[in-house]
């Protein structure tokens, strides 16, 4: 059988599980896509969001106070020109 070939968009709904003391508890996220993991990730690190990124921060998913102590912060991009 061939493989499937598609984007994100078109793949099948999932969930993703957050945990821990920086986490809202039932925080509800409404139109996720893959893409957002990534910058979620990098917030949480405390590393900046390429501004290029088709993901967005899911500051849902944190607490208040998490949000209030931790501004995100960005970057043009996260690629290397050569």
């Amino acid at each position: 059988r061939p493989v499937p070939v598609g984007g994100h968009e078109r793949g099948p709904d999932g969930f993703i599980y957050f945990y821990g003391r920086s986490v809202a508890p039932g925080a509800a996220i409404e139109d996720a896509t893959l893409f957002s993991i990534l910058p979620t990730l990098l917030y949480y690190q405390g590393l900046p969001v390429g501004m290029d990124m088709e993901g967005s921060i899911l500051l849902p998913v944190f607490s208040r106070s998490f949000k209030e102590t931790h501004p995100a912060s960005y970057v043009p991009t996260h690629e290397v020109s050569r």
